[in-house]
């Protein structure tokens, strides 16, 4: 019986392409390094902003620029996520239907706490009971601690817990958290990457979501 569904955010709740690149872009040019084609930010998402930044500069740069950049690209990002950031098609109707059917539901994100509860607030009060970003106290995903943390909160086991997420760093994830893991097709990787990985579901739309948790709680019953 599921119960509970955790989402990641960034490429799963959120397209948050654009204002990701433009703050990546804005911090690379702000310390004189060349910026990057959408394409390459989009691929190096998922791991969190240090990885992303230290992704985006040349391979030889050093430790103390990696940090001087990803303070301004977390400055930046800070007043400019939700420039042109929005739900994708159908998410909000998936999370409501979630609301009142009594699930409990929860975000996930690598990105930094501070900009994950602003992006709850503003687009997913009401809609989803908590979210978790990184901190220095928790590690990032791939490892399983905010997942674990979440399920703590919402008194959620294993077996009736699902993650929803868009890439293999979401995959990983739910594999060492030890539950059941869908897959989205709208967000940062390929869909031939997606389904190399075996997922529990592919889900194409929100839709498929809510259809695989009523069939997976009506086999239960």
């Amino acid at each position: 019986m599921i119960e509970s569904i955790l989402f990641d955010l960034d490429g799963t709740l959120l397209n948050t392409l654009n204002d990701l690149a433009d703050s990546v872009n804005h911090a690379l040019s702000a310390h004189h390094f060349p910026t990057r084609p959408t394409a390459d930010i989009r691929r190096a998402l998922g791991y969190g902003a240090h990885q992303l930044i230290k992704k985006s500069l040349p391979s030889d740069a050093p430790d103390e620029q990696v940090d001087d950049t990803l303070a301004t690209f977390r400055g930046h990002y800070l007043i400019h996520q939700s420039d042109t950031t929005a739900p994708y098609p159908g998410i909000i109707h998936m999370l409501r239907q979630l609301h009142e059917e009594g699930f409990q539901t929860a975000i996930v994100s690598n990105k930094p706490d501070d900009a994950v509860q602003l992006l709850h607030r503003h687009f997913f009060q009401g809609l989803v009971n908590m979210a978790q970003g990184q901190t220095p106290s928790i590690r990032r995903k791939p490892a399983a601690d905010m997942i674990t943390a979440c399920m703590n909160r919402l008194h959620a086991s294993t077996s009736s817990t699902i993650y929803v997420g868009d890439s293999e760093v979401d995959f990983q994830t739910a594999r060492n958290a030890g539950i059941r893991c869908c897959l989205v097709t709208w967000g940062f990787r390929d869909r031939e990457q997606l389904t190399a990985l075996h997922p529990d579901l592919l889900c194409e739309t929100p839709e498929n979501i809510i259809d695989f948790i009523h069939q997976q709680n009506h086999s239960t019953r």
